[in-house]
């Protein structure tokens, strides 16, 4: 029992500085539920609760110096103990420890595995560090520990990382998050990092790095635009800088656009000519002479300077005061870049990759580099590349053959699924997409739309669905809608809107029977009876009730309803397939309708501040968020009686109807899931810059989808059968769950999906209109798969 001298309760901050034996109460823990009546009789006796209300749930017990405390829902509290009497509690403490980590579900301890891919970002630079590489790119900071093969995020690295430079082992970044520059420093491979803001450059925009045995300069400016420009110079591995001239007026001119180094040398090169320093930049001298007219563009590597001219590549080996030529066996005279590889040197041009053996004399051709790629590091016959939104390919051979090995960090906006093949549209941050798909439950991904393709078909993507067989991309004009029937192999172009109208960027899609539905940006909803070929505005009193420019986000099939949610006047409801349609948010207290799902007799919709729930198709709505603790949820999902929404603060999984959600998110890395789709035995989740993870359904307590088992076909009905144009199926539901209704031919190959999605129990019926497909006389079937059960019926179409 414990202590009498519990009759004190004391309200803590919200999440103080520092708990011990347990986390902080934010949102990762799983829940379990206690009520006052039971806490009293199980655990407190006597203690009172004073003060406080509506003590009801609890993360965690700890102790520590002579309290206990408890992590609940919404205020951490804590129980006093007379410290004498604390270790005769001890072991009711520990007791209590252990019944509630035995109580609590498994849900907070999902092992998300991160698959290998889809591949995206835009590397900038490879340095090694040690044994270790280090990349940067427009997403973050990248780490291979097995020569550019794999490559993870250093998450803890600081945003917005523009330069860097590894010195010794420590790594030094600049960066600037809108217009206050800042430097960054790690000492233990990129887990924690050390940053000041100014640094003696205060009000100044740093634009390079580079280092000079272990002295570091930066370029500096005053402006967002940067002319004029200064240099600074750090000799603490970037922990202050000061200027490194004595006087004033012995700086280069004009606007420095780069910083290099030969031997003792520093060199800056600016819109004004070449200036040297040879005393750490205290004083400098023109150099623009050591440059001979006519050229292009310059590299440095090591003591070699290369310069690019019209009539081909020169070099000079003593800094410029003398040039010879460069160009034997190379077959072209434009040169992108040169990099050394140990001792051998590689040329970067547009007509493929060459290979010196004796400092750039004579040059052999290796093969060509992945499209639009530029080099980034070289070490022995490994080469990486890299090319803009796709990420580092990788060369084992000087560049005879390449291999596609990263980065991980594409930004998922959408799944789609076709048979066991998984589909998913990316994007990066200038907004370009890419279609990727997987057979292999995402060991694999390859890129079935790439970004110059998928900018030209969709400009950019925008959206991505399937239905039955048939992969559907939307993107941000009238005629930026594609489909295709090879899984990504081959795409036809669509979308005929009528005249005078416009289809905009299609946010999401559905399809019930042959009729679709496609909710714009801002024009309206549009059907289409052809699969996308042609469109019609549906009655646009619907936007009647909204401002300008405003967003359809969800689109859904409740019963004989269509919902659509908007992004800040809520929920509507057409019961006449879209010809007319009412305001439908007696109930919701958010305008922001991102998601609907059903599930059994109910359909649930994800708002900006959470869960709703309906049990009458939409028409009325009820408060179903106990657990979400205001979260948006921006996306469903649905396995057996079990429910997900992703949000942008973690994934939440309801295994009762909406009444309780617990955090799933477990080890991912990222809390706002963009994505979600349920394959097979497992549960995928899309992030905003991590790629995509994959979590078994038992790591929810959920048992295995098990293959559709076959029942009679006498539960599925199909009238009239034989039929010379259509028939109408008819079926009753036992209980609810996600469905699918296909007619499949004589060798079982799917040519019409007449439903996909949630159904309640109940009967139902579903009408196969033959004749408007063109379907040939012969034998076919339709298939019910419900509930993981199969329900098959054939049909003889005369």
């Amino acid at each position: 029992m414990l202590p009498d001298r519990s009759s004190a309760w004391v309200a803590l901050p919200a999440r103080p500085s520092a708990w011990v034996g347990a986390s902080s109460p934010t949102g990762g823990v799983s829940k379990h539920k206690f009520t006052k009546k039971k806490w009293y009789s199980a655990e407190l006796h006597s203690a009172t609760l004073s003060g406080t209300t509506g003590f009801t749930e609890c993360n965690s017990v700890i102790h520590h110096d002579g309290s206990i405390f408890l992590a609940e829902a919404m205020f951490p509290l804590r129980l006093s103990i007379n410290s004498q009497s604390f270790m005769k509690q001890r072991v009711w403490v520990l007791l209590l420890m252990l019944v509630l980590s035995l109580a609590l579900p498994l849900l907070g301890r999902a092992q998300w595995v991160q698959t290998n891919g889809p591949y995206g970002g835009t590397p900038s630079e490879v340095q090694s560090l040690g044994s270790k590489l280090i990349c940067l790119a427009e997403e973050g900071l990248f780490i291979s520990n097995d020569s550019g093969e794999t490559w993870n995020r250093l998450h803890n690295a600081p945003a917005n990382l523009f330069e860097l430079v590894v010195v010794g082992s420590t790594i030094v970044a600049g960066g600037n998050p809108g217009f206050e520059p800042f430097f960054t420093r790690s000492t233990d491979g990129g887990k924690s990092w050390i940053t000041n803001y100014g640094n003696g450059i205060e009000g100044v925009y740093a634009l390079g790095l580079t280092a000079s045995g272990k002295d570091l300069y930066v370029i500096a400016t005053n402006d967002v635009i940067p002319s004029p420009t200064t240099i600074e110079i750090s000799t603490n591995e970037g922990q202050s800088w000061r200027a490194p001239w004595d006087s004033v007026g012995l700086y280069p001119k004009g606007r420095i656009q780069g910083l290099f180094t030969i031997r003792s040398n520093l060199y800056a090169e600016s819109d004004s000519g070449v200036y040297r320093s040879s005393d750490s930049g205290k004083s400098w001298t023109d150099a623009s002479g050591l440059i001979p007219s006519g050229v292009t563009v310059f590299f440095i590597v090591d003591t070699e300077l290369f310069a690019v001219m019209d009539t081909g590549l020169i070099v000079s080996r003593n800094g410029g005061s003398s040039w010879m030529r460069a160009n034997a066996g190379l077959a072209t005279t434009n040169v992108r870049s040169i990099l050394e590889s140990g001792i051998d040197l590689l040329a970067w041009t547009d007509s493929g990759l060459y290979r010196s053996t004796n400092d750039g004399t004579a040059w052999n051709y290796t093969g060509q580099q992945p499209r639009s790629s530029y080099p980034l590091f070289a070490s022995g016959q490994v080469v990486l590349a890299g090319v803009p939104d796709s990420g580092i390919w990788r060369s084992t051979d000087f560049g005879g053959s390449w291999r596609h090995v990263g980065l991980n960090c594409a930004v998922v906006d959408h799944f789609a699924i076709i048979d066991s093949t998984i589909f998913l549209a990316t994007h990066n941050s200038m907004y370009h997409g890419q279609i990727w798909r997987s057979s292999d439950m995402g060991t694999t991904w390859q890129v079935a739309v790439d970004s110059v393709f998928a900018e030209y078909l969709f400009n950019p993507l925008s959206c991505l669905a399937s239905e039955g067989t048939t992969l559907y991309a939307a993107g941000s004009n009238t005629y930026s809608f594609a489909a295709s029937t090879d899984k990504g192999d081959s795409w036809k172009r669509r979308a005929q809107v009528q005249q005078g109208v416009q289809l905009g960027t299609v946010e999401c899609l559905i399809a019930q029977h042959d009729t679709m539905y496609a909710g714009t940006d801002s024009y309206g909803i549009f059907s289409s009876t052809d699969s996308g070929m042609h469109w019609r505005l549906l009655d646009s009193a619907l936007y009647n009730f909204r401002l300008n420019n405003k967003y359809t986000l969800a689109l859904a099939i409740a019963g004989s309803n269509i919902l659509a949610g908007t992004n800040d006047t809520g929920m509507f409801l057409s019961s006449d397939n879209g010809a007319s349609w009412i305001p439908s948010n007696t109930g919701i207290a958010s305008l922001e309708i991102y998601a609907f799902v059903e599930l059994g007799s109910y359909v649930f919709a994800g708002t900006g501040s959470g869960v709703y729930r309906s049990s009458d198709h939409g028409l009325s709505w009820t408060w179903a968020s106990t657990g979400l603790n205001g979260a948006l949820i921006g996306m469903f999902e649905v396995c057996g009686k079990y429910l997900f929404g992703a949000s942008d603060s973690g994934m939440f999984l309801s295994s009762d109807s909406g009444e309780t959600w617990h955090n799933v998110i477990g080890n991912l890395p990222d809390s706002s899931i963009p994505g979600l789709l349920l394959s097979g035995n497992n549960l995928y989740a899309g992030t905003q810059g991590d790629g995509v993870w994959r979590c078994p359904l038992s790591d929810f307590g959920i048992s295995s989808v098990s293959a559709p088992e076959p029942v009679k076909a006498e539960a599925v009905a199909a009238y009239p059968n034989p039929a010379t144009q259509s028939t109408t199926l008819h079926f009753t539901a036992a209980e609810g769950g996600y469905a699918t209704i296909t007619v499949v031919n004589a060798l079982g190959a799917e040519i019409a999906r007449l439903y996909s999605g949630a159904l309640s129990a109940g009967e139902h019926s579903f009408t196969w209109d033959a004749a408007r497909m063109a379907a040939p006389r012969g034998m076919y079937e339709c298939v019910v798969r419900m509930s993981g059960h199969a329900q098959e019926v054939p049909i003889i179409l005369e």
